[in-house]
C-alpha cells in the first residue's frame, strides 16, 4: 500500500510537472508565427533607425522573451540573414514625388505575409537550434 501510494503521488507529479512544460514551450506552429514576427520586426527596425526604434517600442525585447532569445541562436542568425536580404532587394520608389524612397513597411508586411518566408522559416525550423558562442 505503501509503495502504491508513492508510486501514485511520483505519477501525479510527472504528469503535472509533463502538462506545466507542455503549457510553456510553444509549439511548431506558435514558434513559425513568433520567427514571422520577429522577421517583420527586423525589417522595421533595420529599414530604419535602429535605436530610435528601440528606443520607442519594446516588440524587440517581448520577442527575444517569448523565442527563448533566438536572436542568440543559429535560427537568429538564419532569419536574420532573409532580413538583410529583404531589406536590400526594395527598390527605391520611381515615382518622382516620393523623392526615390523606399516602401519598407509595405514591403516587410507583404514578406511577413509571404508564402516564401513560411518556408523559409519552417525550413530554419526543421535546423537544430544551435546557441552562438561568442568568443
Amino acid at each position: 500500500m505503501k509503495y502504491r501510494t508513492i508510486l501514485l503521488a511520483c505519477l501525479f507529479i510527472l504528469g503535472f510537472s509533463v502538462h506545466i512544460k507542455a503549457q510553456i514551450e510553444p509549439s511548431a506552429k506558435e514558434m513559425e508565427s513568433y520567427y514571422r514576427w520577429y522577421v517583420l520586426a527586423e525589417c522595421i527596425y533595420i529599414g530604419f533607425d535602429k535605436d530610435k526604434v528601440f528606443e520607442k517600442d519594446i516588440t524587440f525585447s517581448i520577442l527575444n522573451d517569448i523565442t527563448e532569445y533566438v536572436k542568440l541562436t543559429s535560427h537568429g542568425r538564419k532569419l536574420d540573414s532573409l532580413v538583410k536580404i529583404k531589406i536590400q532587394s526594395i527598390p527605391p520608389s520611381q515615382i518622382e514625388d516620393y523623392q526615390k524612397k523606399k516602401a519598407i513597411i509595405l514591403e516587410s508586411m507583404r514578406y511577413y505575409d509571404s508564402e516564401e518566408l513560411k518556408r523559409q522559416v519552417q525550413e530554419i525550423l526543421k535546423s537544430p537550434r544551435v546557441p552562438i558562442k561568442f568568443k
